[in-house]
């Protein structure tokens, strides 16, 4: 793929997720279709994916970046968490 995922939903018009309203509202499907974060070190075992709350901020660091998330990321993954009201698996399986 010659570009990131990130821009490629970008640059997808809006109706082209038609088939997803009927699983997502208006403002959730803004939110699964914009790019996320993912706790890749944090997720060791699969038990993790289970849990039913969402990891804290220093969770989502990587050591491959030596990079923490910021603070409007990790607010917009609370946002998703929050709303979707779902487990790790189902809120970041939509952005793996």
């Amino acid at each position: 793929m010659g570009t990131s995922l990130s821009k490629l939903v970008n640059a997808s018009p809006g109706n082209k997720f038609r088939q997803t309203s009927h699983v997502f509202s208006d403002v959730e499907l803004d939110l699964v279709t914009r790019k996320g974060v993912f706790p890749y070190e944090y997720v060791n075992f699969w038990d993790k994916l289970d849990e039913e709350c969402l990891p804290p901020k220093e969770a989502f660091y990587s050591s491959l970046t030596e990079e923490d998330i910021s603070d409007a990321e990790y607010g917009y993954a609370q946002s998703m968490w929050k709303k979707l009201n779902s487990t790790i698996l189902d809120v970041f399986k939509m952005f793996d």
